[in-house]
């Protein structure tokens, strides 16, 4: 392995981890990587292995929402709360997915669920506010508005404090509920907050809509230039949506206005494009200062949250710029941390077989065919 910065170590094998651990490690870097089908596999492997866990169901559950796939997401956070029905995280995900479903009546026993089980939860009074008010059930939405107010410390910003907390479970359509009624409490007035344009823009990104995503961050980052986090967000966006030369100058911005980012994705994607653009140009200095430039990101990157990706794009660039030692290194990290990955296998063979080494080379072209 590398330590990163340019500085090399020799590889260190982690230590055993449980076989669930592994799984959900490898699910949650497939997951990274945009392999949804990969990353769904890797949770119903676990769910093998365990299948009375109702924490294993509501991972799956959550997965599948960020996945784009509600209407499994509804059955394994259905068998998640048959297991465990206390769990609040899965009965508000639950509830949440059921109003974005347009099942509001069946989500309002869920709601009052998650109001019994935190009953000094703000908003949970807040997201039982919003479901009577989809309802048309004035009385009762202003009533439950009210103790939401009663615990928040930011009565005024509760509903767009709802909108915020529903995005990791890719609820858009109560994001925008929530964002509708918010600005309707503040009257309409004067332009909409950066705060509820931000809130906007990642509902979007998280409904895998990211051409529109891509233009409201476009906006944003005109608006903030100052925000390396909206920039990196661009980026993703820009990332998702096939436009990769787009994508790899919003993370070089975003790196510019934060070099010293901890955000191990905003690196990794980073050496990945830089590695497609060097792929792309002739040999030479900026060719190789290019592979230079994938090779430290991906460092750093090992460095946060090492994985077989991050392994693999520090493999690639130094078998570029024909440091094989350290691309051996780096290559077999990554088989150690992935032993599934079929791009490793295959990085695996061409650099075996570029050093001579042709059994290794027919081993590893085996691995990788098989996978």
């Amino acid at each position: 392995g590398l330590a990163g910065e340019g500085t090399f170590r020799a590889p260190v094998v982690p230590t055993s981890e449980p076989r669930l651990v592994q799984l959900l490690r490898l699910a949650e870097e497939s997951e990274g990587e945009r392999q949804w089908e990969a990353a769904c596999a890797l949770h119903e492997e676990r769910l093998c292995l365990a299948e009375n866990d109702g924490q294993l169901w509501k991972e799956y559950g959550l997965m599948l929402l960020r996945a784009g796939q509600p209407a499994k997401a509804e059955a394994a956070l259905r068998e998640s709360l048959s297991i465990a029905p206390e769990d609040t995280i899965a009965l508000t995900a639950y509830a949440v997915l059921l109003f974005c479903r347009d099942k509001l009546d069946d989500a309002e026993s869920f709601f009052k669920g998650a109001v019994d089980l935190s009953n000094e939860s703000p908003l949970a009074w807040a997201a039982l506010a919003t479901l009577y008010a989809s309802q048309g059930r004035e009385r009762d939405a202003k009533r439950a508005f009210k103790q939401a107010a009663s615990l928040s410390p930011d009565p005024d910003s509760l509903r767009l404090l709802l909108a915020e907390s529903v995005l990791p479970l890719c609820a858009e359509s109560m994001a925008e509920v929530a964002l509708s009624q918010h600005a309707l409490a503040k009257g309409g007035e004067g332009s909409e907050p950066l705060r509820a344009r931000i809130c906007r823009a990642r509902a979007r990104a998280a409904a895998h809509r990211h051409e529109e995503a891509v233009v409201l961050f476009e906006q944003l980052v005109v608006d903030a230039p100052e925000r390396a986090d909206l920039r990196t967000e661009l980026g993703h966006a820009l990332f998702c949506a096939g436009q990769s030369a787009s994508a790899l100058e919003s993370y070089v911005s975003a790196l510019s206005l934060s070099p010293d980012s901890r955000d191990a994705l905003l690196l990794l994607r980073t050496s990945q494009l830089t590695a497609l653009s060097a792929e792309a140009s002739p040999p030479g200095p900026v060719q190789h200062a290019m592979w230079t430039r994938s090779r430290d990101a991906a460092l750093r990157a090992c460095k946060l949250r090492p994985s077989a990706s991050t392994w693999l794009a520090v493999g690639k660039a130094c078998a570029a710029l024909s440091s094989s030692t350290e691309a051996e290194e780096a290559l077999s990290e990554a088989c150690v941390l992935n032993n599934r990955d079929h791009k490793v296998w295959a990085h695996l063979c061409l650099l075996t077989l570029r050093l001579g080494r042709r059994d290794e080379a027919a081993h590893s072209l085996r691995q990788a065919l098989r996978l």
